[in-house]
């Protein structure tokens, strides 16, 4: 039962998990979005400092949520390491993964690079660029915990199946039992009549 317990809730971590990262994934496809909008509008000599401020709040809120799930995957694997090797295996490539690609930094980075954006310091090429970088990153991430979530279902399932095939067994041997216990007594009966 103790089992069951971790292995749901391992379940239900990697489904938040995953929610998490899509949600981050449709986010940063929407700020890469903006800021191209954001530098056309800049090169065309009309910057919009109140979008970018806006945008650059939807960007620390983005960074928040990308450390979080950083950190929130780490600790699952940890947790899950003995139950679910391959799920915590999973994990461990999605957490190398934002960390090889900085992308709370580079998100981090990205704020600064919107105001300088909309300030006419930095080309529009360059902008469109690293955010492009920041999705292929954040893409990245989402494959690799989505790859979590199905190896943990997949154990999961490969574990249910054993413990069905356990009592399959159990239940067949009882019969079995049962069965002999009755030849006994038919055989104890019948020589009790002679």
């Amino acid at each position: 039962l103790l089992d069951e317990n971790r292995a749901a809730r391992t379940a239900r971590d990697l489904d938040d998990a995953v929610r998490k990262a899509e949600k981050i994934s449709s986010d940063q496809r929407q700020i890469a979005g903006d800021v191209d909008k954001l530098g056309k509008g800049a090169a065309a000599g009309s910057p919009d400092a109140a979008e970018a401020n806006r945008l650059t709040g939807r960007q620390k809120e983005m960074e928040s949520d990308v450390r979080q799930l950083e950190g929130q995957l780490d600790r699952m694997r940890r947790d899950s390491q003995k139950d679910h090797a391959e799920a915590s295996k999973k994990m461990q490539e999605a957490v190398t993964s934002m960390r090889e690609n900085r992308l709370a930094d580079r998100v981090q980075a990205s704020q600064r690079l919107t105001q300088a954006l909309v300030q006419g310091r930095v080309p529009t090429d360059y902008a469109k660029q690293f955010e492009s970088a920041i999705t292929e990153g954040v893409e990245e991430m989402r494959q690799k915990v989505n790859e979590a979530a199905g190896a943990s279902r997949g154990e999961a399932d490969g574990k249910a199946a054993s413990k069905s095939l356990d009592r399959a067994r159990d239940l067949v041997r009882g019969q079995e039992s049962l069965a002999d216990r009755m030849r006994q007594r038919r055989l104890g009966e019948g020589a009790g009549e002679k």
